[in-house]
This record gives C-alpha cells, sequence and structure tokens, in this order.
C-alpha cells in the first residue's frame, strides 16, 4: 500500500505501521503537512493492536504513540519505506525496522520525537530486524535518544548527497552498536546481526553523548561535517564474554 501527504493534517491517536507483516512495497510518503501521533488511544480500554497474531487490548504488541517503519511487533517480519520531503512529523516513538526492514528517507522538512530506534528488536532474537536511515537535503531531526543497531541491524547515513545542510540533535545520548550480541550473531546465521553503523558524511550532529559499540558492535565513519558532543564519547562501553572464539563489544 501507498499513503501520500502532500499537505494537511494527520492525526493518530494508535500507532502508525508501514509494512506491519506485509513485505509488499508498503510506502508513506509526506511532501508537506504535518503527522502527529498522540499516542491517546493508551487511555481506551476497547484499544487492539491490528498485528497478526496479537490481540491483546493493553498495547503489549504494540505501543500506542509509536511510528513503525518495517514490522511492529516480534512476531512481524514486515518491510515498509517512510520518505519524508517536506513538513512535519511529530512522534513520541519513532522505530525503523523493528521486527521486519525498514527504511526511512529523509530529505527535507523535521522530525521531534523522544526516542527513535534502528534496527530494534527482529524476533528479539537479533535476526531479521534492520533499519535504514538516510538525512539528507535540509532535512532536520530532533530527539532526546538515538539508538542505532540494538537487537537487530541499524544503519543511520547523514549527508551523504554533500548538502551540508542536515542538522541530527540528539539532547541525550547516540548510542550505536547497543545490542547484547556482538558481531558475528551465532545464533541466527544469514541473517542481520546485532550491530550499529552511523555514517556523517556532512552536516551537523550534536549529542550530549556518543557511545560507539554500546554493548555491541558500533561503527562510526566520519567522512565530513560536523561532530560536536557537548559531554563524553565513549568508543566500547561494556566488554562482554561470549566464550571461546567469539568476540566481545566495542
Amino acid at each position: 500500500g501507498t499513503y501520500t501527504l502532500n499537505s494537511g493534517n494527520l492525526t493518530v491517536g494508535g500507532i502508525v505501521a508501514v509494512g506491519g507483516d506485509s513485505t509488499n512495497d508498503n510506502q508513506l510518503i509526506q511532501n508537506g503537512g504535518n503527522i502527529v501521533l498522540t499516542g491517546a488511544a493508551a487511555s481506551n480500554p476497547d484499544y487492539v493492536s491490528v498485528s497478526a497474531g496479537c490481540f491483546s487490548p493493553t498495547g503489549s504488541c504494540s505501543y500506542p504513540g509509536t511510528f513503525y517503519v518495517g514490522g511492529q511487533s516480534a512476531s512481524d517480519y514486515g518491510t515498509g519505506t517512510y520518505t519524508l520531503n517536506g513538513g512535519t512529523l511529530n512522534t513520541p516513538t519513532l522505530d525503523v525496522g523493528y521486527a521486519g526492514t525498514g527504511t526511512l528517507n529523509q530529505n527535507g522538512g523535521t522530525i521531534t520525537t523522544s526516542y527513535v530506534d534502528i534496527g530494534d528488536c527482529g524476533g528479539c532474537a537479533g535476526g531479521n530486524a534492520a533499519g535504514f536511515y538516510n538525512l539528507n537535503g535540509t532535512g532536520t531531526l530532533s530527539t532526546t535518544n538515538l539508538n542505532v543497531g540494538d537487537f537487530g541491524h541499524g544503519e543511520f547515513t547523514q549527508g551523504a548527497d554533500g548538502n551540508g545542510t542536515t542538522t541530527n540533535t540528539v539532547n541525550g545520548t547516540l548510542s550505536i552498536g547497543n545490542g547484547a550480541t556482538a558481531m558475528p550473531n551465532l545464533a541466527n546465521p544469514g541473517n542481520y546481526d546485532r550491530s550499529g553503523t552511523y555514517t556523517l558524511d556532512s552536516g551537523t550532529l550534536n549529542t550530549q553523548y556518543t557511545v560507539v559499540g554500546a554493548a555491541g558492535t558500533g561503527t562510526f565513519n566520519h567522512n565530513g561535517g560536523t561532530h560536536a558532543v557537548t559531554n563524553t564519547l565513549t568508543i566500547g562501553q561494556t566488554y562482554q564474554d561470549y566464550g571461546p572464539g567469539e568476540p566481545g563489544s566495542g
């Protein structure tokens, strides 16, 4: 399915799921206007998740106020693409590649959120989930915390077009490679590894804290632009012993 927003306002009390359990070419294209997720459905006793195999009215399978791109529950393996060319998105949580494959192409506009997770769960077994965030043009992202590669594989690429005007402001912590298992993920051979990569080609990245290799495998490729860290840059935060032949983190 394809949803195109050219102007006007789209307000959602529950969730937005671009590619829940469908592996087709599912797209949400925003050329203008405003999208707001309120999370108001959380207080509605009749709210039921539409996720496959999930019939809980408590929101335990999907969380109102979350913008999902690529799967919306641990049992979904959908594919979705969200393209933001202009306008605004305001959502409490943004999840790209929750349990499937999600791609966010931001070429303009502004995204404001409290939490971004790229490559999140993957059935919480580390495989299948992959998230890709491409920030180009005049795009602006403002968030409190940003995870790139949690229990799946995540890639964040900023300013690959060389425009130099992109801005990513993380008012808390940027964690790269936050999953509990470092590469390779022996439990899921052939699937995406738990790992994260941030590539800064141009533009400005502002963080309070940046952690590369928080609990898994993290990589930061700084090819241009400015990375301003207010407090601490940490490379390799937590070492974990996975046994003979398996790497730790960092």
